[in-house]
């Protein structure tokens, strides 16, 4: 009886291709802190130290990691997105970091020195200075914000906040090779996966640029409503996946623009809560999380509804500016058996994975035997057994299963 219903249980884990976890990182200024909330369930996974003035934040799903930049300790601190710890924390970088962005390929980390005007760049993997890029002309006033690096790891677009306009660097020489000019003071930036369109959201005047990357040309300038002085305009903005929207955060009018790409106009305006600064999307599409500075929390909207459909509370004052969700590397894990003799199963372990490989299999099988393959062969004695299943990915990143 006790090995039939443990075949049984083992059939369960199979049906089914579960959905990615994803999870969202706020930097909660007031607080110094950040939420991480799992955006499968909409709740709060873990709150995680940053420092004072928590401002921004990048994730790389190559390397697993999220950078969460302090401006009131003027570091940034590296998360292990595996179990939420901190790794590192990156100090002395310079006065006022906020901006932060990691190349796509995991190889670099770019951070915007508000107080210094200088772009630094870091080695992701050491954590290493690697240069340290001068941008605007004016040192006294120039204050990089928020960057943004192309899919193909070559360009970086950095938005000079105090004066009204875009460098451009070249992330081969590490070297400034031209502007674009914006409207007043642009702040969310964000580019087509082909590299061809950069989209600059500008807070004091209150609309999106779209630039042509091969001229430098503006295509278009839309206008996002009236422009306010008192809590700013147009602040994130974000594409999604497939390129055909983008949702711009405006914050005086507490709403969500939805830009049509290919005609480059509003086709719906979303009313979220107080002062949305930071806004990302689930890698599906379906999610759009804007971070409400004055609510405290992320409003959740309905991609095919264009509905707030939920909320989040966060920590105080979620700026959360830049791109700051990322898919659990791991999702989940599964195991099949099945009986070919009285005393014997053939195990099979199945792992729906994120980026990176299976590089561990390690089997406990509750009477002793261990096994450390995927695949693997083992006879019971009478009783009834606990089964585990540890897999580990080439991250560090570790997920389990157990079953009776």
């Amino acid at each position: 009886m006790y090995r039939y219903f443990f075949v049984l249980s083992a059939i369960v884990f199979l049906f089914g291709t579960p959905a990615f976890s994803q999870f969202a990182f706020s930097t909660n200024l007031t607080s110094g802190n950040s939420t991480v909330v799992n955006c499968a369930t909409n709740t709060v996974q873990t709150t995680i130290p940053v420092g004072p003035h928590a401002e921004a934040a990048a994730v790389s799903p190559i390397r697993q990691k999220a950078y969460l930049t302090s401006t009131g300790s003027n570091s940034f601190i590296v998360v292990n997105t595996c179990d939420f710890s901190k790794d590192t924390t990156i100090t002395n970088i310079g006065s006022n970091p906020v901006g932060i962005a990691v190349s796509p390929n995991g190889q670099r980390i770019y951070v915007c020195i508000y107080g210094q005007n200088v772009v630094r760049v870091y080695d992701a993997g050491n954590y290493s200075l690697v240069a340290s890029i001068t941008v605007g002309s004016n040192p006294s006033v120039t204050a990089p914000l928020s960057c943004v690096v192309s899919s193909d790891n070559n360009r970086v677009y950095a938005t000079i906040f105090d004066e009204n306009k875009v460098a451009v660097i070249d992330a081969v020489t590490n070297t400034v090779t031209g502007y674009y000019v914006t409207d007043n003071r642009p702040t969310g930036i964000d580019i087509s996966n082909d590299g061809t369109r950069l989209y600059v959201a500008n807070q004091n005047t209150n609309s999106l640029i779209v630039f042509n990357t091969a001229t430098g040309n503006r295509i278009a300038t839309i206008n996002l409503g009236p422009a306010t002085l008192i809590n700013g305009g147009a602040a994130g903005v974000v594409l999604n996946h497939a390129n055909t929207l983008a949702y711009v955060a405006i914050q005086d009018a507490n709403q969500v623009k939805v830009i049509d790409l290919t005609t480059n106009t509003i086709t719906q305006t979303i009313s979220v809560g107080g002062r949305p600064f930071g806004i990302d999307i689930l890698p599906n599409d379906s999610r759009v999380y804007a971070s409400c500075v004055d609510a405290d929390r992320f409003d959740i909207i309905n991609t095919s509804t264009n509905t707030v459909v939920g909320n989040v509370p966060t920590g105080a004052r979620p700026y959360s500016f830049g791109k700051f969700i990322i898919p659990r590397s791991i999702d989940s894990v599964r195991i099949q058996k099945t009986l070919i003799t009285c005393n014997q199963y053939n195990f099979q372990g199945q792992a729906f994975v994120n980026n990176t490989t299976i590089t561990s299999w390690q089997w406990d099988f509750g009477d002793g035997g261990i096994a450390n393959t995927q695949n693997t062969t083992h006879n019971f004695g009478s009783g009834s057994y606990t089964v585990k299943l540890v897999v580990t990915n080439a991250n560090g990143c570790k997920d389990s299963i157990t079953t009776i």
